[in-house]
């Protein structure tokens, strides 16, 4: 379906006297442009006014707008609802307070451009042809961003007596009020042709507005035009229904909780963001309702289909909770076999046993049950392993977890009985092996299914990070003796899985493209007991037999673990 949307080139005094309320919604991120922002637009401006003449038809080209007419809001006023754009906007009504203050004072010294206060006045506020006064609590600017806590020195610049001398919170928008205004103040001091100056800042600065017939549009047209911006994540709108919900007195408490749930993601090392919370939030929501559906945009998940979810007074609560088992603040109740199984999943390809984690943590918590308790933990876990690794090995793309997964949140309560998974089991089956060998050449999963029967050869294996697939017998040939090996063996051989395992980032590098025997001596000093168990093979020789005797081993360790955990 096409997009439906108005565009028009219009002066930034059109665009800003046209009586449109320019809301920037509280889902919006809090201004941020700095002094550096404001002097390059400054100096672009007057570069601009001096380079051209008064007749000219230049035009100095701020950018675009985009936005979409909200006409659902409490104001019967024409309501342009900002998607992109808001620090230009913001910025704008900064610098055209700021002339207005300055050309107030200097208009019974200037009588040829006294005629101009009313013009950026116009900008700002309602005003009355009538009475010929402006309405300076109608301002045409209006931010309603929930997680900005200087939106008052913003309303105190726009209000009709701002006073410089009495700003002592120095916020953005007082600094950039004041360099702005310190900026005019001296340009216009020494200028003779404050007039067509004036004329310049007014109808030769245009800026192209686009106007959208809904917010999803103007979503999709920002998104398509600003690849160099951050885009709304999710939660950006999300947030703003919520806080939409709040009543009045709770306001300030949920933005305040939700600034600190921010905080406490982003100055953490594992880089969560609120839509990976709210992401794994909906598979909550989505277990607890035993829903098997498609998956559908978070957007519209959070508000169409589950939007009642947002009113929910323990929210913010619960993604606390989800905060704190992502961010591993529970590392300390999990057992070493269930925090191996973590590893394992840490190296499949998709993010759907994220989901499934979520959710089942949940149950637990509904049900009353000890999620930390490795009947519970370690036995899912396990199970889910083997569900996700046996169906991509068999088929491996991502579709062919998505339909197990949403099914099992409905069978939460049954993973604890003996009924084994058939599916899974038919494909252990296969008459014909080809399992095994779809197993051994799964590149994506060669990382997972290696520490998987670490673990299981090794039960009381620490868990070791900065840590890399080293190739036994070495992945570079080399013309030199390797015991009736040849280019073509090697080919042939080097990638099985019999022939990698987990060692040491720093001992990796040191083995280097060593040869078997000088390898052992690496080996050694690892903290992977496989590794120190190959430094006391008796050959050192790697031979194709012995690649094919760890690749059977591996498959049966593997195969013994997936059967016992249907």
């Amino acid at each position: 379906m096409a997009v439906e949307m108005y565009v028009s080139k219009e002066t930034i005094r059109g665009f800003l006297s046209s009586g449109k309320t320019f809301l920037i919604p509280e889902y919006q991120r809090a201004y941020s442009w700095k002094e550096e922002q404001c002097e390059a637009l400054w100096n672009d401006i007057v570069d601009f006014f001096e380079n051209s003449k008064v007749n000219d038809d230049d035009e100095y080209f701020l950018g675009s707008i985009v936005g979409f007419i909200n006409d659902t809001e409490r104001s019967k006023r024409n309501i342009f609802e900002v998607i992109d754009g808001q620090q230009r906007i913001t910025t704008l009504n900064i610098l055209f307070r700021a002339f207005y203050e300055i050309v107030g004072k200097l208009q019974n010294k200037e009588e040829i451009t006294k005629g101009y206060i009313k013009v950026f006045g116009k900008c700002l506020w309602s005003y009355d042809d009538g009475s010929e006064t402006f309405n300076y609590d109608e301002r045409y600017l209006k931010s309603e961003v929930i997680l900005d806590d200087d939106l008052k020195d913003l309303e105190n610049i726009l209000s009709e007596n701002y006073d410089l001398n009495k700003d002592s919170k120095k916020s953005l928008y007082s600094k950039n009020f004041s360099f702005f205004y310190d900026r005019i103040e001296k340009y216009l001091s020494t200028l003779d042709r404050k007039k067509d100056f004036y004329e310049v800042i007014l109808n030769r600065i245009v800026i192209l507005p686009i106007e959208c017939k809904s917010k999803e549009n103007a979503m999709r047209i920002f998104t398509t035009l600003n690849n160099r911006g951050l885009p709304l994540a999710d939660s950006d709108i999300i947030k703003g229904k919520i806080y939409a919900f709040k009543k009045k007195d709770k306001k300030s408490k949920f933005a305040n909780e939700w600034k600190e749930l921010e905080s406490r993601l982003k100055n953490n090392e594992k880089n969560l963001t609120m839509d990976f919370l709210f992401i794994q939030y909906s598979h909550v929501t989505r277990a607890r309702n035993k829903d098997s559906d498609k998956e559908i945009g978070l957007r519209r998940f959070y508000t169409d289909k589950y939007k009642g979810v947002l009113e929910k007074e323990n929210l913010l609560e619960e993604l606390n909770e989800l905060a704190s088992l992502w961010l591993g603040e529970y590392d300390d109740k999990i057992s070493l076999n269930s925090m191996q199984m973590f590893d394992v999943l840490k190296y499949y390809p998709n993010e759907y046993w994220k989901y499934l984690l979520s959710a089942y943590y949940f149950y637990c918590k509904d049900e009353e049950l000890d999620f930390f308790d490795d009947k519970y933990l370690l036995s899912f876990l396990r199970k889910i392993v083997t569900m996700l690794l046996v169906l991509f090995i068999d088929k491996p793309t991502a579709n062919v977890v998505k339909d197990p997964v949403f099914k099992l949140y409905a069978n939460f309560a049954n993973l604890s009985g003996n009924k084994k998974d058939e599916s899974i089991q038919k494909i252990l089956d296969n008459e014909d092996n080809s399992f095994r060998k779809k197993l051994s050449e799964v590149d994506r999963l060669t990382k997972a299914l290696l520490k998987l029967y670490l673990y299981l050869k090794y039960p009381k294996h620490e868990i070791i990070p900065e840590a890399e697939i080293e190739h036994i017998f070495p992945k570079k040939w080399q013309d030199t003796n390797y015991n009736n090996w040849d280019r073509t063996d090697a080919e042939k051989f080097l990638e099985q899985i019999g022939n990698k395992m987990w060692l040491e980032k720093k001992l990796n590098i040191h083995a280097g493209n060593g040869y078997f025997g000088k390898k052992k001596e690496k080996y050694k000093v690892s903290k992977f007991l496989e590794a120190r168990e190959l430094a006391q093979f008796s050959k050192d020789n790697w031979s194709k037999s012995d690649i094919g005797d760890r690749t059977t081993e591996i498959y049966q360790r593997l195969k013994q673990f997936f059967e016992e955990n249907l």
